[in-house]
């Protein structure tokens, strides 16, 4: 068991080093970085070919309009880097964890309190550990896949991503609130009776408003997952 920290090091060093023996990494974060490009071109090169994305896809959520611009990344870095990927959502997802797989097969992982930002990989102060126990790991696995929607297909991804640049367009103060967005009905089919309550939001939920794009890079418009 290994202390990670953002103190003495940082999370993406942390997770960086962990990969270098894998070829998969299961990625389970509800908050994420709008832009995955050099993450996924630097994973991409120490020989990562697959990225399994486990998030949250929550309706009326302000983090959808942080999470058109984390898809559209995401889904283009890996199509560019010729990474294999899929994305689950878990709209019960609190955790944070950061599994190495080589062959199917976990050998390390990250339990963390950081969540997959700027912030949180390399600013806030968090802390968390490194395990190496594959039972552990193949149970984690295992609840993750179990709790988590099946993998959204590209064509959800691109409804998904239009409807959020949509509706913004359309409704551009909304950022500063909470918006009338259903996205769920793009994939409410994908959940299991296993995985069904993790649509439903917790009446504790706490949103967090962040700020998205800025004036020199404002959103893209009519955005498609083409990688070309």
């Amino acid at each position: 068991m290994k202390l990670i920290d953002n103190i003495s090091t940082n999370h993406n060093i942390c997770i960086q080093s962990m990969l270098t023996s894998a070829d998969h990494l299961v990625l389970v974060s509800p908050f994420l970085t709008e832009s995955f490009d050099e993450f996924i071109h630097d994973i991409s090169i120490i020989g990562v070919s697959k990225i399994t994305l486990i998030t949250t896809l929550k309706d009326n959520s302000p983090d959808l309009f942080k999470k058109a611009n984390t898809l559209h990344s995401f889904c283009i870095s890996c199509m560019q880097n010729s990474v294999d990927f899929e994305i689950r959502v878990d709209n019960a997802l609190h955790g944070k964890l950061y599994i190495a797989l080589k062959k199917n097969q976990p050998f390390a992982g990250i339990i963390t309190s950081a969540n997959f930002t700027v912030r949180g990989l390399s600013m806030n102060h968090e802390w968390g550990i490194e395990v190496t126990d594959t039972h552990m790991l193949d149970k984690a696995l295992n609840d993750l896949y179990t709790v988590s929607s099946k993998p959204l297909s590209k064509l959800e991804l691109d409804s998904i991503i239009r409807d959020i640049d949509d509706y913004m367009k359309v409704n551009p103060q909304e950022k500063e609130k909470k918006p009338k967005l259903d996205i769920t009905r793009h994939f409410k089919d994908k959940f299991t009776e296993h995985s069904i309550g993790s649509i439903d939001l917790s009446s504790d939920v706490r949103y967090f408003i962040k700020p998205i794009g800025w004036t020199d890079k404002p959103f893209e418009e009519n955005r498609v997952l083409d990688a070309g």
